[in-house]
């Protein structure tokens, strides 16, 4: 079985490489590459991915039917395979994913983008999934918003070591807010904090990534380097344009779908972390 990859995200290495699987699920599959770097080959529909390669499957594909975990990765030319499998995935034409946050300017001053920020905020409340990490996590989310209000680098860094890890699953909920967290600071561009603040920020969760599972660890430090998943963005950059509602809705409803409660979790970041960023002093109040 000869299959197209269509994008591949920054992080995933340009030279042929090898590795070995270490997750399958339906429409993912988790590759080792060396100790400290994974990638993850994933279905065209999921869209693009940190560290991943977006392959055009057919109905019905599944990852777990046709590959074994353990089983041996290479690229060769362009081309990988996987040891004892049909599968092959031509990677020459695939384009390379950028998320590009920082040109986004999502500035809440706007009333088209504020109005979008309320709107999501409205549906993640509405969601209900997302219950046991305000719970748990409440003091640790209002204490990282604080910080980023004052633009305190200390206090911040704190709030981030107490939220790494937090929750359960394959990708903790805490991890995922903290995604969407550093998201929503870098689509502030300009209109968000300084840059010497923001830079500092990212440098910590990159080094706090190494304390949480594999999984998270990999789209925590590509977070850190400003990347993120195409669904995700495609909600940050809809916001920063205040497009219509239509398309809002449709970005939001892809998002929320990734995982049990990942997409949400990664949402909720997301308007906390555009809100704390906001140097405009209205916007300090808005609470999702």
């Amino acid at each position: 079985m000869r299959l197209t990859a269509l994008m591949r995200g920054v992080g995933v290495p340009e030279a042929d490489f090898s590795g070995r699987i270490l997750e399958l699920h339906t429409q993912t599959c988790l590759v080792a590459v060396s100790d400290e770097t994974c990638l993850t080959l994933a279905s065209a529909e999921l869209g693009a991915l940190p560290c991943g390669i977006a392959i055009d499957t057919p109905q019905g594909f599944s990852f777990w039917k046709v590959l074994t975990i353990g089983a041996g990765v290479a690229t060769r030319g362009g081309i990988l395979r996987v040891a004892g499998s049909a599968l092959a995935v031509d990677l020459r034409a695939a384009w390379t994913w950028r998320s590009e946050l920082s040109a986004l300017t999502l500035n809440l001053g706007r009333a088209t983008s504020r109005a979008a920020w309320l709107d999501l905020a409205a549906t993640i409340l509405a969601d209900g999934r997302l219950d046991a990490l305000r719970d748990g996590a409440a003091a640790a989310m209002a204490g990282l918003t604080a910080a980023t209000h004052a633009r305190d680098t200390v206090a911040a860094q704190r709030a981030l070591s107490s939220l790494i890890g937090v929750g359960e699953g394959r990708t903790p909920a805490g991890d995922d807010y903290l995604v969407g967290y550093a998201a929503g600071l870098l689509a502030c561009g300009e209109a968000g904090p300084p840059p010497a603040f923001t830079a500092a920020l990212l440098s910590e969760l990159g080094n706090l990534a190494r304390e949480t599972n594999r999984v998270s660890r990999l789209y925590l430090e590509a977070a850190a380097k400003g990347e993120i998943s195409q669904r995700l963005y495609r909600v940050a950059a809809a916001m920063a344009r205040g497009a219509d509602r239509a398309e809002r809705e449709c970005a939001v409803a892809d998002a929320l779908a990734v995982g049990h409660s990942s997409g949400a979790a990664g949402l909720l970041g997301l308007l906390h972390g555009s809100a704390a960023g906001s140097r405009s002093k209205r916007q300090l109040g808005l609470r999702p």
